[in-house]
């Protein structure tokens, strides 16, 4: 059984990207991006003069878009970066009708709406609201998207049938355990369960693990990485926040009195962002730090708690995520095996790992690793029969009948040909990106794509030398999947939205409707424009006058024909 962590998950003020080199053209705007509270979650010269810049897309997530847009703003004004690819569609992506607009207050204001309900995305939002229209491209492949657009559609109109299957797996399971389980082994059991949900955070599980697994606290040298982030995490719950915050303040004042005019307005604005929830702490902190300790008329005695804290932040940035990942894997289930004793009990815990699997398939929510394993090892409807039954014996007063093993491994498999369309779509686009890269003769672009193609660009980048960033947005709410799928499917009950569904995922970009070479059929692509464009325009028009109505049309066609002759 997997459990995945992510650092930000469980310690709150330690949200640090991975480090980087700071030698690069790119170094000085991704350490201001830092700053600003972005995540960069790689970052890797290559011996070529290319750099692809990938953004990783949360699809129709409302704040994630906001910061994908403040992210493309802040590349293109601050690099040479001109062009953005992006996943979903294929070719010019035209937004130049609307970006050019006359009245901001509307143009604003129809971008917001339409970002909202998800029709469009973070770079389309940035182009429209900002009358600046941007080189936007798509590099999907038209086949490959409609294919796993299909497998989606499959798996989202099987899940009022499966749904209720995976939650009766899911209790029978959990009363099987209620009897099987010791007491001990139950307690551990449902830590680690909440840990895997993110209701417990690390420093906390590993103090049950020491008080209910015995030698626990010798396992942890067996597991040297894990054991470093547990001392800094022990040592980062003694910190006193109060005293940092008043620490990072007297810096601030330190530094608007006695640094440079630029020094003292950089304080100032770090300052007011972080007030504002704009910057995380620990990036604060180390701005501060960072413009304290080189400035030598600054008595830096006082800021001690301060220094300490941004040491820790700089020695939890260097750890390896994957190898942390590995090694909690590895200590949960070294824990198990100490705590397991008879043979039901193990049986039952064999069960539980292989339904975690079996739910992440279904649920698409696999990452990459995991499915590479699975479609080299499994043949699913053998693993689901061989589950059922196992499952049946443990808990009869649920059992599973044929007809429904048959349904889920049925959309089982379709969603494993879904991360194998997926998995296609990785190369066309890497390859899309490089092709447009040739053509628009540029050595750096941006490429918006989601976290499941990270690796395979990580790795092709590396295999071709190019250099590699990789750049999340550190800010998501809660995700209606019900209006997330809607949008992808084009699915008229949107219009009606039904009752919210907030399962988390990433599945797949939504088409863009601007794109020169649409997926959409000309009966969406009108009913776009009809139900959404026009009347969000209409609506966002202040009440105004015939004449000036007719000077705004004026002045629109204008904007339109001197956009389109730029681009």
């Amino acid at each position: 059984m997997k459990y995945r962590i992510f650092l930000f998950l469980y310690i709150a003020f330690f949200i640090i990207p991975a480090g980087y080199a700071k030698d690069s053209s790119f170094a000085n705007i991704l350490h201001e991006m830092e700053h600003a509270g972005f995540t960069i979650r790689h970052h890797k010269e290559g011996a070529s003069d290319k750099t692809i810049v990938l953004i990783e897309d949360a699809h129709t997530n409302y704040p994630a878009q906001k910061e994908l847009a403040r992210i493309i703003e802040q590349l293109t004004a601050a690099t040479t970066i001109q062009v953005i690819a992006v996943e979903g569609s294929e070719g010019e992506i035209l937004t130049h009708f609307f970006a050019s607009f006359p009245i901001e207050k509307t143009r604003r204001h129809l971008a917001d709406n339409l970002l909202k309900n998800g029709f469009i995305s973070g770079e389309e939002y940035l182009s429209i609201s900002s009358g600046a229209p941007l080189r936007i491209v798509g590099v999907d492949d038209r086949v490959l998207y409609k294919q796993n657009i299909e497998h989606f559609r499959d798996f989202y109109h099987a899940r009022p049938q499966a749904h209720p299957l995976i939650s009766q797996i899911q209790n029978g399971l959990f009363k099987a355990k209620v009897t099987a389980y010791d007491s001990i082994l139950f307690k551990f059991d449902t830590a680690c369960l909440s840990f895997k949900d993110g209701s417990v955070d690390l420093t906390h599980f590993l103090e049950v693990c020491e008080h209910l697994v015995p030698d626990a606290d010798k396992l942890f040298f067996d597991f040297p990485l894990l054991n470093d982030v547990r001392i800094i995490a022990q040592q980062h719950t003694a910190f006193n926040f109060d005293t940092l915050y008043a620490q990072a303040a007297q810096a601030a004042k330190l530094i608007i009195q006695n640094g440079t005019p630029e020094q003292a307005n950089t304080a100032r604005e770090a300052l007011l962002k972080n007030m504002a929830g704009k910057t995380t702490h620990s990036s604060f902190y180390r701005q501060l730090i960072v413009q304290a300790e080189n400035n030598p008329a600054i008595d830096i005695s006082g800021l001690n708690e301060l220094q300490r804290y941004v040491a820790l932040s700089e020695e939890l940035s260097q750890i390896d995520h994957s190898v942390l990942q590995d090694e909690i894997d590895g200590f949960v289930e070294v824990c198990y095996q100490r705590l397991l004793s008879t043979a039901e009990e193990k049986e039952l815990h064999a069960l539980s790992s292989n339904f975690e699997t079996l739910n992440q398939l279904y649920s698409l929510s696999l990452i990459r690793s995991d499915y590479l394993s699975m479609q080299q090892s499994t043949q699913i409807a053998e693993f689901v029969e061989s589950f059922i039954a196992g499952y049946n014996t443990a808990a009869p007063a649920s059992r599973i009948s044929p007809d429904n093993t048959a349904f889920l491994a049925k959309i089982l498999a379709n969603n494993l040909a879904f991360y194998q369309t997926a998995v296609q779509r990785d190369t066309v686009i890497f390859e899309n990106t490089l092709s447009l890269m040739e053509q628009q003769q540029c050595t750096a672009t941006v490429l918006i794509a989601g976290g499941f193609h990270k690796d395979h660009i990580i790795a092709s980048c590396a295999e071709q030398e190019i250099g590699c960033i990789v750049i999340s947005p550190a800010t998501a709410g809660e995700q209606d999947f019900n209006q997330y799928a809607s949008v992808v499917l084009r699915n008229d009950r949107f219009i009606q939205p039904p009752q919210p569904d907030k399962t988390q995922g990433n599945y797949l970009r939504a088409s863009s409707f601007f794109a020169q070479s649409s997926f959409d059929s000309a009966q969406h692509i009108t009913a776009f424009r009809n139900n959404f464009i026009f009347e969000a325009v209409l609506d966002s028009i202040d009440t105004i006058g015939a004449g000036e109505i007719h000077s705004i049309i004026k002045a629109w066609r204008s904007g339109f024909i001197k956009a389109l002759a730029q681009h």
